[in-house]
């Protein structure tokens, strides 16, 4: 008998740990409503956004089913979907599409997932139409190394957001204590009545997340609550900290249903009702040299400007994708490049012009992203930056227009714009490179006037940073390595995770982000391009600072050239500092008060610089024991001692002298 049980056992052990795939079609149904004063708002309730997968939940996927690809055809329907680069639309046609394991079912994981990609990997979100366009359309998906994962019939019946709001929806409500949230109330509702929960005739499961104002963080993210058939579908969720209300962007709750043996996902995204507020987000370029490792302003100059029309709180939609739209900017004078390319079109807008370039959205932004930009373009499709004259843009007005429901026309004056010389004199990124065994370890940066680089600035508003090496590498392609953005900071250090040969740089781009208006950034961008070393010495110092008595010292000359020789050549420095011959440093305690003047000289093998300077030496204004004398004015040992003062401490000598 226990022979038996053991065989039994044997085979269901085997038979468990084999993938026996039971393919079928699944689909994830976004859509969109309001968040008005903290409750659920479907009055302009709309479509987002249509999943579709071939999915097993039943099976676990091996390192094979990871590696394998098939494809997708669905025959007919009318929709558009977005590939990750452009919105495309179908319409009754027969289309296919390459099938590619979602992240999400790794191997060893409970279930296989494959989702419909593009010709580049990236997954397709059907929009637009699909919310009535796909619905019951057929589909097949082939699977050429495992046809038993092969499947065909209709997308899933699932239901339009019409449907939804005729049927049932989910429900949220802010649960408040004076201006914080400290969870949410919930429940599933016929949206004719908000305030009563209606039992469904199968299975749920219902899912919510509070999310940040950001769209990037979580203020809650809720556990699946499971909802039996007939079971009256309500609930509360307690928030682990109370958010402030107005940090909260959004509310998302996942009703996932499970009706004849089959489930759908139902998403709805509820986002606070507002008006864009459009902007010029502007992007000013300049260039300068790097010499010798570190930047240098002799001969920087403006590059070109790059503007978008932006605005927050807006939830990208295919919609946003297809609108027209024109900006209009007056006054003509500059040329146009390719802000893709970096080259010039050979176009130049006369004097006194007014010129309307086409407006698209950019192609970084995604759906369902909480933002909508949009860049001007040529009659070609090119993204333009303007350059080539235009700083003479500043104080210009530039108009926009879009489909009237966007909200998104409006006009802005490029008055933020700060001309190059504006620039070196109110702060600019100064960057110091760090190398070894010929090869780029780090970059030091810092915000800087050009007349005093070796100073952090404190800036007066909320700066980021961010830096890139550009190459070229041996085959004369390009490629370059970013850091990370660095928040809130006017200085700092790059350190490269992989070291890059100097001989292979093009450039160093310095990217700083500025809030100088706390709602909207302006973009700078400083490219350093090496340049030959100078021969000929220079010093570049053009002052000292004081000094005072006592207290040590350091300061640096600083010479055009590397590996300058330093020396005093007439006058002298103050008693107690000396010059580092190598570096240039001046250091040591000042030992006397006056003004010292000298000329030093930077020297090569060949060829010399000479200077004077000044050095302003100072007394203690403390004194230099912190003896006061009795009896007489403050002013240190300099001041001497009164006749009473000396009596007085003879007096206490004797009595010390008496005690022992």
């Amino acid at each position: 008998m226990v022979k038996k049980f053991s065989a039994c056992l044997l085979l269901v052990v085997l038979w468990c740990s084999c993938a026996w795939a039971d393919m079928s079609f699944w689909s994830d149904h976004y859509s969109i409503a309001g968040l008005t004063d903290g409750h659920s708002d479907y009055s302009g309730a709309r479509f987002w956004r249509l999943n579709i997968e071939i999915t097993d939940t039943n099976t676990v996927p091996t390192a094979d089913d990871v590696s394998i690809t098939g494809t997708l055809t669905l025959s007919g329907g009318s929709y558009s979907y977005w590939s990750g680069t452009e919105m495309k639309k179908v319409s009754g046609t027969q289309q296919t599409f390459p099938l590619a394991f979602a992240p999400d079912g790794t191997a060893g994981s409970g279930f296989i997932d494959y989702v419909p990609v593009d010709d580049n990997g990236s997954f397709l979100r059907f929009m637009s139409e699909a919310d009535g366009g796909l619905k019951g359309v057929s589909g097949s998906a082939v699977f050429p190394d495992k046809p038993s994962y092969n499947v065909s019939g209709n997308i899933p019946a699932f239901r339009t957001t019409q449907e939804q709001l005729a049927s049932f929806v989910p429900y949220v409500e802010y649960i408040r204590s004076g201006t914080k949230v400290t969870g949410l109330t919930w429940r599933v509702i016929n949206p004719s009545n908000t305030s009563v929960p209606v039992a469904q005739s199968f299975r749920m499961r219902f899912r919510v997340r509070a999310v940040y104002k950001s769209g990037y963080e979580n203020a809650y993210n809720g556990s699946n609550i499971e909802i039996a058939a007939n079971e009256t579908p309500q609930g509360t969720v307690t928030f682990d900290t109370p958010v402030e209300e107005s940090e909260i962007w959004g509310i998302r709750v996942r009703l996932r249903t499970y009706e004849t043996g089959t489930s759908s996902d139902y998403d709805w995204g509820f986002f606070k009702q507002s008006v864009p507020q459009p902007y010029l987000y502007e992007n000013h370029g300049f260039d300068a040299s790097l010499v010798n490792g570190k930047a240098d302003y002799s001969n920087a100059k403006f590059s070109n400007i790059f503007f978008d029309i932006y605005a927050d709180n807006v939830i990208v939609e295919a919609r946003h994708f297809t609108a027209e739209g024109n900006v209009t900017i007056p006054g003509g004078g500059y040329s146009l490049r390719d802000d893709n390319t970096d080259e010039e079109l050979g176009v130049t807008i006369p004097e006194g012009t007014d010129k309307t370039f086409k407006l698209r959205m950019n192609r970084g932004v995604n759906p369902g992203t909480s933002y909508v930009e949009y860049q001007p373009i040529d009659e070609n499709g090119v993204n333009l930056n303007f350059s080539g004259g235009a700083e003479n843009l500043a104080g210009r007005t530039l108009t926009w227009t879009f489909p009237a429901e966007l909200n998104l026309s409006g006009s802005a004056t490029i008055s933020s714009f700060k001309s190059t010389s504006q620039q070196l004199a109110e702060g600019v990124p100064y960057i110091e490179l760090v190398s070894a065994d010929g090869k780029l370890t780090a970059v030091n940066f810092r915000m800087v006037t050009s007349s005093d680089t070796s100073t952090a600035m404190t800036l007066p508003y909320r700066t980021n940073f961010q830096l890139r090496f550009d190459r070229i590498t041996p085959d004369a392609t390009g490629d370059y390595y970013y850091s990370d953005w660095m928040y809130n900071t006017s200085s700092g250090t790059w350190t490269l995770d992989n070291p890059q040969p100097l001989s292979n740089m093009l450039s160093i781009t310095v990217r700083y982000r500025t809030w100088e208006n706390p709602d909207k950034s302006i973009l700078y961008q400083w490219q350093f391009y090496p340049a030959e070393a100078p021969s000929t010495p220079a010093i570049t110092t053009t002052s000292l600072p004081a000094a005072t008595v006592g207290t040590s010292y350091k300061a640096t000359l600083e010479s055009n050239i590397s590996g300058a020789r330093w020396s005093v050549i007439s006058g002298s420095l103050p008693d107690g500092l000396e010059l580092d011959p190598t570096t240039g440093d001046i250091i040591g305690t000042p030992e006397a008060t006056g003004n010292y003047t000298f000329t030093v000289r930077a020297e090569n093998d060949s060829e010399s610089a000479d200077k004077q300077f000044t050095i302003t030496v100072s007394k203690n204004q403390g004194g230099s024991t912190g003896i006061t004398p009795l009896g007489g004015t403050s002013g240190g040992c300099e001041a001497g001692l009164s006749a009473s003062g000396l009596f007085l401490l003879a007096l206490l000598v004797k009595r010390l002298r008496g005690k022992k």
